[in-house]
């Protein structure tokens, strides 16, 4: 299957359903939660961001390493000595979600996995779409939308989230100083961290 906008439904189909989850999510972000702004950017960036923009998304991963290794994939996991001071986020909190993990949401919309792990502007374009139509079907009731991670599909998971919705951000340092992880990252998944003294 080859996805794009035209294989989306116009309106909720039968049995499409959400659900909520009470666990904790991780973000690396420049600004400490409290900083954080949600006007939509001039221009769509990330994956999710609803079409034609009026609203804004941030996304965030089930696990730490996988919000290092999303955060980095574009970068061929490198992690740059401007980077030492991006805060390290964590959310929790009860949220209801898309799930587009799960089978049964995935058969409702009529699509398959392309829809969280493809990178290609045509999929790009259906998930921003998707999400505006989302927003429109559900409303306030939606606080995002969970994806499966192109990097770490089998230990983690993505969650695209609203301005609205009930998560508490705290931020519980900065990239510099998790040294275990970022040791981890280096001798397990290949990082390098662009740093005097780290290899």
């Amino acid at each position: 299957m080859a996805l794009s906008v035209d294989d989306l439904p116009d309106r909720p189909p039968a049995g499409l359903r959400l659900s909520s989850l009470d666990v904790a999510w991780w973000r690396l972000d420049v600004d400490p939660p409290d900083a954080w702004r949600w006007q939509p950017y001039p221009t769509l960036r990330g994956q999710f961001d609803p079409d034609p923009g009026t609203a804004r998304v941030r996304h965030a991963a089930r696990t730490l390493r996988g919000a290092f290794r999303e955060r980095c994939a574009d970068a061929r996991r490198v992690i740059h000595a401007g980077e030492w001071d991006t805060q390290v986020v964590r959310l929790t909190g009860r949220v209801r979600v898309l799930d587009l993990r799960t089978e049964s949401v995935l058969d409702a919309l009529g699509l398959d996995d392309e829809i969280s792990t493809g990178r290609d502007p045509r999929v790009l374009r259906a998930s921003r779409v998707l999400c505006a139509r989302l927003v429109a079907w559900y409303g306030p009731r939606l606080h995002g939308v969970v994806y499966r991670s192109r990097t770490t599909p089998a230990s983690s998971a993505n969650l695209a989230f609203f301005s609205a919705t009930p998560l508490v951000a705290r931020a519980v340092g900065t990239v510099g100083e998790f040294d275990e992880l970022l040791t981890a990252l280096i001798v397990d998944d290949g990082f390098r961290v662009d740093l005097a003294g780290w290899t």
